[in-house]
């Protein structure tokens, strides 16, 4: 009897270390993948690239604190740069709009120059207001995607190694058992 609760436990603890083997070759790096994607890798410049794999592989000997702040410094620049990226969009549909008018009164031969210059005004507010507004539906619509992201990383991080921790619980189980008998 204690031999067959030993072969169990043994057999319960090797499936543990395949288990955590599997983790470890299969879904950590989709975990590392997402928790860069959540933290905007894909906003990022080359280096803030870096500093993110840096951060997230647990380079540059940083403490908890440390890290956190890294990683809510880089998730704010990824917002930036987003809202930039988008501001920019807007402002360029903007410039073409206008450019588009000018060309319509130009051809209707309504080329007056203050009314020109009232559409040139105009055409800074207008410019303005598109590029805060894309800016900010950008920065806000990343952030939702990145709070996304990051629970559900944190959710399946929490249960892989779990489901391996049970699987060694039984194997601690089983012998503790055959110890007894």
């Amino acid at each position: 009897m204690a031999r067959q609760q030993l072969g169990i436990a043994n057999a319960n603890e090797a499936r543990a270390g395949e288990q955590w083997a599997d983790y470890q070759r299969t879904y950590r790096p989709n975990e590392l993948m997402t928790m860069a994607d959540a933290y905007g890798q894909q906003y990022l410049d080359d280096a803030g690239r870096a500093e993110l794999n840096d951060v997230l592989t647990g380079g540059g000997g940083l403490t908890e604190t440390a890290r956190l702040g890294a990683l809510q410094g880089l998730s704010r620049r990824a917002e930036d740069a987003a809202g930039a990226a988008a501001a920019a969009r807007a402002g360029g549909e903007v410039n073409a709009a206008f450019g588009q008018q000018a060309r319509t009164l130009a051809r209707r031969g309504a080329g007056d120059p203050t009314r020109m210059a009232v559409m040139a005004a105009k055409l800074g507010q207008q410019q303005s207001l598109a590029r805060v507004g894309a800016a900010n539906t950008a920065r806000e619509a990343v952030r939702g995607r990145q709070l996304g992201l990051r629970s559900g990383v944190a959710n399946f991080g929490r249960n892989m190694p779990n489901t391996a921790g049970q699987a060694f619980g039984l194997a601690t189980q089983a012998g503790s058992s055959s110890v007894a008998n």
